[in-house]
């Protein structure tokens, strides 16, 4: 259970930080355009983050001996639900392209590098070490 909340809090703050860093450059750049991409990218990027961390957090609370097994499928389901809100985003609300992938992109990167560096950490903590022959 503490893992699946630093998982959640993981992604709260990097998502946070993220959003806090990038919005100067990225209002320098694009303005008020770059900012409501931002902020759109910010929350797509939470949205698919949180539910990025389902699959492992089930395994760990109700059936560790899958954790190996579903280690990366969390990642699979940020990558489907990114995608999708981010075309769905772009059809309905006709935000600035460059400026949006441009977020978009930087946000999924820094998550796939927490979220892999979290995988790894619950996978290895369900693990147990081979046994050794004594001689």
């Amino acid at each position: 259970m503490r893992l699946i909340l630093l998982q959640i809090g993981a992604v709260v703050a990097t998502v946070a930080l993220v959003a806090i860093v990038a919005d100067s450059p990225v209002s320098r750049a694009w303005g008020s355009v770059g900012t409501a991409a931002l902020l759109s990218s910010a929350w797509i990027s939470l949205i698919a983050g949180l539910l990025a961390i389902a699959p492992l957090g089930a395994a760990l609370l109700w059936a560790p001996k899958l954790v190996p097994q579903l280690a990366f499928a969390g990642t699979a389901v940020r990558l489907i639900v990114t995608g999708t809100l981010a075309v769905a985003w772009q059809a309905l609300t006709n935000v600035h392209l460059n400026a949006f992938l441009t977020c978009l992109t930087v946000f999924y990167l820094t998550l796939l590098v927490v979220e892999t560096t979290l995988t790894v950490i619950a996978v290895r903590g369900t693990l147990t070490p081979p046994a050794t022959e004594e001689k």
